[in-house]
């Protein structure tokens, strides 16, 4: 999947950002709302440089944190 973002980035960076970030909110009981806000906030602060993505995008690739997941204490609110 990073593969194909990284593919369609430079075509259509907006459409990729907006897919990314349902992606982040799939299976949230609260989606709906959470990818409403997220597209409001997506471009508030103007355009991302696409070179910045692709580095953002091949650190994801690179990068696998999951062994330490079970070492983050979090606490969950409202």
């Amino acid at each position: 999947m990073l593969h194909r973002f990284a593919e369609e980035l430079r075509q259509n960076h907006r459409a990729v950002l907006k897919r990314f970030i349902a992606l982040e909110v799939h299976g949230s009981e609260r989606a709906s709302a959470q990818l409403h806000l997220l597209k409001a906030m997506l471009f508030q602060h103007g355009e991302p440089e696409v070179a910045a993505l692709e580095d953002g995008l091949a650190i994801l690739e690179t990068t696998d944190l999951r062994a330490g997941l079970s070492r983050i204490a979090a606490r969950l609110c409202c």
